[in-house]
């Protein structure tokens, strides 16, 4: 197993199927090839039974990233939401074992040198900045809203809030998002763990509140969506 792992060198990556029989649900993520078996010590406190089950490896982190997100956009329709917590990557867990390329095979045991590796720190490849997460503030109110849009919709968005909220209203943060479901999901999970989620059939809303559990999730951002370290939300995953 860790031959087949590092067979590529060094610029390898791998993306690896993780699965929790408690949830019955699949976990896709993707990470240097000697670092999966850092992400399920890191998933196993709030998935206690997540196990690896299959894996795929991939020349260059932005291969492994683009085969990641090709599976989850062909699953998005069977997206679990039962998973929670900032490390269990809980955007990126489905109902149905992946199938078709790219081909997660099933590991038939992992070596102790593969367990014991400790994955080196790495840069994410860089998303596409096609949809933003944002935090917008307003100073007067003192109030925040974590929510998403498109990232030519970003004006408007302010220009909207500064009408119906306050006119001191101003994003401060954002980061850009390839994809309209993981941006979606991601603000959907910033606002049910703050509490500021609400949906009446189709319609979703994002509260605006005070000292938001999110904050923290955005202090790495500028407002260009550029930062300075790595961000919870692009961290490897």
């Amino acid at each position: 197993m860790f031959q087949r792992l590092t067979r590529f060198g060094s610029s390898a990556s791998a993306v690896y199927l993780l699965y929790s029989e408690q949830h019955n649900a699949y976990k896709v993520g993707y990470c240097d090839t000697k670092g999966i078996s850092k992400r399920i010590r890191q998933i196993k406190p709030e998935v206690p039974d997540v196990r690896l089950v299959g894996t795929a490896v991939f020349t260059s982190s932005q291969n492994a990233f683009n085969a990641e997100q090709r599976i989850l956009d062909r699953y998005r329709s069977f997206r679990y939401s039962g998973i929670r917590g900032r490390s269990s990557g809980s955007t990126e867990w489905i109902t149905q074992r992946p199938t078709g390329k790219p081909y997660l095979t099933e590991p038939s045991n992992v070596e102790d040198r593969y367990q014991e590796e400790l994955a080196a720190p790495t840069e994410r490849p860089i998303e596409e900045d096609i949809f933003i997460v944002y935090l917008m503030k307003s100073p007067s109110k003192r109030m925040y809203k974590a929510s998403w849009c498109a990232t030519h919709n970003i004006n408007e968005k302010v220009n909207k809030a500064q009408r119906e909220i306050a006119s001191d209203a101003v994003i401060i943060s954002r980061f850009p998002i390839q994809t309209k479901p993981r941006a979606r999901a991601i603000a959907q999970s910033l606002n049910k763990d703050a509490g500021t989620f609400r949906q009446e059939g189709r319609n979703e809303t994002y509260e605006w509140t005070s000292n938001p559990s999110y904050l923290s999730q955005f202090e790495d951002w500028g407002s260009d969506g550029k930062k300075s370290y790595r961000c919870p939300f692009h961290k490897t995953s």
